[in-house]
C-alpha cells in the first residue's frame, strides 16, 4: 500500500508545499500554463501507477479533472481500486461520497443528452427547425373551444394560417 501524490501547478513553491503536507513516497507532477492547461501526462502515469488499497493524495479535484466526464472516470478508477483519495481542500468531500458520484452520474448523462441533441440539431439538413411560437399552447387550446377561428388564432400568433395547421399537426401528432 504506496502513498501516492499527484499536483497540478506552475510554481516550485507549490510543489514543496505539497511535498510537506501530502507526506508521499512518489510524487507525479503536472506543469501548467498561464491558463491552468497541462497534457496530464503525470496524471495518467499516476493512475497507470494505482494499486489496490493505494493512497492517493491531491489538493483538490480541479486538478485531476477538467470536465464532469472526466471527473466520473477519475473518481472510478479511485472506486475500481478501492484507493483512498486523500483531499487536502476538504470543499470537495461530499464529491466523492456515493450520493456524490451517483450524482455526477446524472450530471454526466445529462451533458452527453444536451451534446448529442446539438449535434443532432447542427447536422440536419434542410429546413432549420422549427419552434412553437410563444403562446401556442394557450392560443391552441382557446381556438380548439371555439373562442376564434383559424384566421384569428394565426394572427394572434403573428403566423400565417397554413403554418398554424401545419403546427397543430405536429402539435397533435
Amino acid at each position: 500500500m504506496a502513498r501516492l501524490g499527484y499536483i497540478r501547478c506552475r510554481r516550485k513553491q507549490d510543489i514543496e508545499e505539497f511535498k510537506v503536507v501530502s507526506h508521499a513516497e512518489k510524487l507525479f507532477i503536472d506543469l501548467v500554463n498561464e491558463l491552468g492547461e497541462s497534457g496530464g501526462n503525470a496524471l495518467k502515469e499516476t493512475l497507470d501507477k494505482l494499486n489496490h488499497s493505494d493512497t492517493l493524495v491531491i489538493r483538490n479535484l480541479r486538478e485531476v479533472a477538467d470536465t464532469v466526464s472526466e471527473l466520473r472516470h477519475f473518481l472510478s478508477t479511485i472506486r475500481e481500486f478501492q484507493v483512498e483519495l486523500v483531499l487536502l481542500e476538504s470543499n470537495n468531500q461530499r464529491v466523492i461520497s456515493d450520493e456524490g458520484f451517483e450524482t455526477l452520474l446524472a450530471i454526466k448523462e445529462f451533458i452527453e443528452e444536451k451534446e448529442r441533441l446539438t449535434t443532432l440539431r447542427q447536422k440536419k439538413i434542410g429546413r432549420p427547425i422549427q419552434t412553437f411560437p410563444p403562446d401556442f399552447y394557450k392560443v391552441y387550446t382557446e381556438y380548439k373551444s371555439g373562442a376564434y377561428n383559424s384566421t384569428e388564432a394565426a394572427a394572434r400568433l403573428s403566423i400565417h394560417r397554413n403554418r398554424l395547421r401545419e403546427l397543430i399537426r405536429i402539435f397533435e401528432s
